[in-house]
C-alpha cells in the first residue's frame, strides 16, 4: 500500500492510509515506486519514538506519465530520519521527427499550377544539365528545388 510500515498499524495510521488512497484514486495518481516494485518493501522514514520504518515519501504521477518513468528508488537513511528518494524519467524527444515531403498531387489538377511547375522544372533541367553533372546528382538536387 501507500504506507508500508514495520509497526502494527494504529487506527490513526489506517485512517491516514485510507485517506491517502482516496486522494490518489480521486486524482488518478499512482505511486511510482509501487508500480515498479509491486511485491517489494522499502522504507523512507525511520521513527525513533516507535523504532519502526515506514514508506511515507512518495512520487505520485498520473497514469499517462508512468511510461516515462525509468527508475524510482529509496537511498539509505543516514543522518536524517527520511531517506532520499529519486525518480528518473525519460522525456521523449521534443524535436518533431522529420517527415518525408510529398507533393499534394491535387494541386496538379489546377491548370495554372501545373503549367507553372512544368515551366519551372523545364528551366531547372535546362540550366543544370551539362556534361560535368551526373544525372543522379541533378535528380536529387531538383527535388530540393521543387519543394
Amino acid at each position: 500500500g501507500a504506507l508500508d510500515t514495520t509497526s502494527q498499524a494504529s487506527t490513526y495510521q489506517v485512517s491516514t492510509r485510507v485517506q491517502i488512497q482516496k486522494l490518489m484514486d480521486s486524482h488518478q495518481l499512482y505511486d511510482c515506486w509501487r508500480v515498479l516494485h509491486p511485491a517489494e518493501r522499502d522504507y523512507s522514514y525511520y521513527s525513533f519514538s516507535s523504532c519502526s520504518y515506514s514508506r511515507i515519501d512518495l512520487f505520485l504521477l498520473p497514469h499517462r506519465f508512468l511510461n516515462l518513468v525509468h527508475s524510482c528508488k529509496y537511498d539509505a537513511i543516514t543522518w536524517s530520519d527520511h531517506a532520499p528518494i529519486s525518480l528518473s524519467i525519460q522525456i521523449p524527444s521534443l524535436h518533431p521527427t522529420r517527415t518525408q515531403w510529398k507533393l499534394n498531387d491535387t494541386l496538379l489538377n489546377h491548370t495554372n499550377i501545373r503549367n507553372q511547375a512544368e515551366s519551372s522544372l523545364g528551366q531547372y533541367f535546362e540550366l543544370n544539365t551539362h556534361p560535368v553533372s551526373t544525372y543522379p546528382i541533378i535528380w536529387e538536387a531538383h527535388k530540393s528545388t521543387i519543394r
